[in-house]
């Protein structure tokens, strides 16, 4: 907007110039001179915004298409459903489309939640919906190397017929429409969110949001355990909503409709075994669409409708960690006691779109008086703003915040700063003071020229101004040094530990592949993860059908599962990401482990914890307050390594195991790495275990020479890492069952042998856009920038010199005797 603002007063000061009669001839001349240098300025500027990235440009023909089609203008109620972010495009991040979206459809905001991005590999897709009144109409684009295709027009409205809905179904896919008619139907902003990793919305997928509201609703324990069986898409709305501490135990086996929460508070728990209450109806059909809607309407009025409770009992230690490695025994649980508790109902929050709205306005403001930055500094990239997602629940009045960052983005402009997409970032963390009793906000200006040259952390200067929000009165910090070297460190003096670890991250040039899945997991702790993704780069083998496997230990969070989820583009509702219990605390294990499955093709992932650590701390990266977030930095931006780093992060490639031998077992890890060890099962008093049985022994592995994942070289530098402080176990190791990480227990129940078959879906290739008019190409488009912008320069020193030179010669006349 600031750019084009310009545009507009160069091309008239331009003509004013160059029209100008009223000059004689030298002045005359260096005033047309000047008219042609503005005008070579505004080519330049006009080509320089032109070709931000080609990724952009096709994004905005897309969307000038959609609009076009659509007839969606700026007051339209449209959703735009898109994998810009996590697809790639010619292997590189595609945010550039988001940008495209919220640059050329002003009815698209990020804060309305009408920008719904998945977190999906593969190719760029976006699918544009308006609505008008009861009838929705759609269109979906897929852009790969050949270019861009589209689907017809097509309507997917609540009064469509069965013909209408196979033909939309076919274009669209089932999992499209779904979401599409949630949000028609008014589902809350965190619902739709789900969906990101849903990659859509069945009546059981808000089964599983009540449940989980329901759940927070009434309990705040310092623990959740969460015991599901993955697949039948209603395993993610944990992930999503519970906050902090999180243990999500997901099974193989087990009941598709119920899952089992516990309330852990060491040595006490509550146990509470939910049942969904939903309408058998034929899975991917349109009376499963109206039973999705009929559930929406539920949830607004008595979201307990939607489900019942089996059990609630109260256990200890030995009770939680024999349910969390087995699972859900509903024999065990119903010996347990029964909890004399009150529960409540759960209550939607509401959206107050405009409140918030205005709300962010009157936040720029008064942080823009402050002096933190100017207009210049945002437009050149230099300042970011961090805040909680649109989808947050302010505990103060029970709304959402939604509104809030499109407040802050529009203040902006009306000072002619524009924040781009890649500078905003809406991270989920669920502290309570960062969202809850307040809304926590924080602006931050960077200047790390210096820091990227030397790769010193005492060069990377950062200064910030922190908000606090309880509607309606707003605090606004001094402007304080936040520098990550500063002793004490910002994160031990102000607190926000991962919000400004966001900060530090972006200020350092990180790629956005970790900003990405940073800000939506909201954490930096589990670094092996973002390293293992980063070396494995699943975005080039994950087509929706990759497995993962994961061993998980005490203080688990939610946003551990939710990284690796988003990470790895897995889902426990899509029956992608399966995860179990081990007793050892992570930071105790020599190696992390995690085991992928790809079509035709098993591998066990081996992360050397030391090897790493030896690694990078040998590279001289050296911070002050060293933690963890550093040296996954580092790993990120020097992974062309691969002569070191092939030890330390390699892959096995497993044959003669099965994926689901290897699902069914206890500890697939042990599975894979020696033949069971039979070992003694305790028996549990007074409650009695499950009759154990001997599973059958797996047929020998075949091991292959590790491979590495890391392709090129480092320039050598290193981290100083801190010593490991050992955590107190979240599950004391009393327990019914013991499991190792190397050895398999004795206890394991009887299996069903029967084999669950995969559905294939029927894919209807899309047909092919009517082609769009060729652009100048990015490489031209740069060097004619060049070449103008040169000939500008050159044309204004003229025409400086030769006012200069006229000026003298007009003196000269005037003075006496001359």
């Amino acid at each position: 907007m600031f750019l084009h603002i310009y545009k507009s007063k160069i091309i008239l000061c331009t003509y004013r110039l160059y029209k100008n009669e009223n000059q004689e001839g030298g002045e005359k001349l260096s005033r047309k001179i000047l008219a042609i240098a503005l005008l070579v300025t505004f080519i330049s500027l006009t080509l320089g915004t032109a070709t931000a990235s080609e990724v952009y440009d096709i994004s905005k023909q897309i969307v000038m298409d959609a609009k076009n089609k659509l007839n969606i203008d700026n007051n339209s109620q449209c959703l735009v459903i898109t994998t810009a972010g996590s697809a790639r495009y010619k292997n590189e991040n595609t945010v550039d489309g988001i940008q495209a979206v919220v640059d050329h459809m002003p009815s698209a905001r990020l804060g309305k939640g009408n920008i719904l991005t998945l977190y999906k590999y593969g190719n760029l897709e976006f699918t544009f919906v308006k609505k008008e009144d009861k009838e929705l109409y759609a269109i979906k684009y897929y852009v790969d190397d050949s270019g861009i295709k589209s689907t017809p027009k097509l309507n997917i409205g609540f009064n469509i017929d069965e013909n209408q809905f196979n033909v939309a179904k076919n274009y669209l896919g089932y999992d499209t429409i779904t979401i599409a008619w949630a949000w028609a139907s008014g589902a809350p902003p965190d619902l739709l969110e789900i969906a990101t990793t849903t990659w859509s919305i069945r009546p059981q997928t808000i089964a599983d949001y009540a449940i989980t509201k329901h759940y927070i609703a009434n309990f705040n324990p310092s623990e959740t355990i969460l015991i599901s069986k993955s697949g039948n898409y209603d395993d993610d709305a944990a992930l999503h909503l519970v906050g902090n501490r999180l243990h999500a135990v997901y099974k193989y086996e087990g009941p598709d409709d119920e899952k089992v929460f516990i309330a852990y508070d060491y040595p006490s728990c509550v146990v509470v075994h939910y049942k969904e209450k939903i309408s058998k109806t034929r899975p991917e059909s349109l009376e499963e669409l109206k039973e999705m809607i009929a559930c929406i309407e539920k949830l607004k009025t008595n979201p307990s409708s939607l489900f019942s409770i089996k059990y609630l009992k109260t256990g200890n230690s030995n009770d939680a960690a024999y349910l969390a490695k087995n699972g859900i025994d509903e024999n065990y649980i119903s010996k347990l006691n029964n909890a004399n508790i009150e529960l409540h109902e759960p209550k939607i929050a509401e959206v107050n779109y405009d409140k918030y709205y205005n709300l962010g306005k009157e936040i720029f403001n008064k942080v823009y008086k402050v002096g933190l930055f100017t207009t210049e500094d945002i437009n050149a990239g230099k300042v970011t703003v961090v805040l909680p997602p649109y989808y947050s629940v302010y505990s103060g009045t029970n709304e959402y915040i939604a509104g809030l960052i499109d407040g802050i983005i529009d203040a902006a402009k009306e000072f002619g700063a524009v924040f781009p997409i890649r500078n905003i970032f809406q991270i989920d963390n669920k502290w309570y003071d960062w969202i809850g009793s307040q809304i926590s906000i924080i602006f931050a200006k960077s200047e790390n020229e210096r820091f990227l040259t030397t790769n010193k952390l005492e060069d990377l200067k950062i200064q910030g101004v922190f908000v606090t929000i309880k509607p309606p009165k707003i605090e606004v910090s001094e402007i304080r040094d936040i520098s990550p070297a500063n002793d004490p460190s910002p994160v031990a003096k102000y607190g926000f530990e991962d919000p400004l670890k966001m900060i530090f991250a972006w200020s350092m040039g990180s790629p956005y592949e970790y900003l990405w899945i940073y800000q939506r997991s909201g954490r930096s702790y589990t670094w092996e993860d973002y390293d293992i993704v980063l070396a494995l780069e699943p975005w080039k083998i994950n087509d929706g059908n990759l497995i993962l496997i994961a061993p998980i230990g005490e203080w688990e969070w939610s946003s551990d599962a939710l990284l690796r989820v988003i990470g790895y583009g897995v889902s426990p509702s899509r029956g992608t990401y399966f995860s179990y219990t081990i007793t050892q605390p992570v930071e105790s294990l020599t190696n992390i482990y995690r085991i992928i499955g790809i079509p035709n093709t098993i591998k066990l992932i081996t992360y050397d914890k030391s090897k790493i650590a030896k690694l990078v701390s040998a590279r001289g990266f050296t911070c002050s307050i060293g933690n963890q977030l550093y040296r996954s930095l580092y790993l990120w931006n020097n992974k062309e390594d691969s002569k070191d780093f092939k030890d330390a992060i390699f892959t096995t490639e497993i044959k003669q195991i099965s994926i689901e031998e290897i699902l069914k077992s206890q500890d697939p890890v042990a599975l894979l790495l020696a033949p069971p060890t039979l070992t003694p099962t305790p028996t549990l008093s007074p409650i009695p275990t499950p009759t154990p049985t001997v599973p059958p022994t797996p047929s020998p592995i075949s091991t292959l020479t590790p491979t590495s994942t890391f392709i090129s070289t480092p320039t050598p530098i290193s981290i100083v890492l801190p010593t490991p402080i050992p955590t107190p176990m979240l599950i004391p190791a009393a327990m019914p069952t013991t499991v190792s990480n190397l050895a398999l227990s004795a206890s394991l129940p009887t299996l069903p042998t029967s084999t669950p078959t995969k559905t294939v879906k029927k894919i209807i290739k899309p047909t092919t856009m009517t082609k769009i008019a060729p652009k100048t190409s990015k490489n031209l488009n740069t060097v004619i920038l060049y070449v103008a912008t040169l000939t500008a320069i050159l044309a204004v020193v003229y025409g400086i010199t030769y006012l200069i030179k006229r000026r003298k010669e007009l003196i000269l006349r005037t003075e006496p005797g001359k």
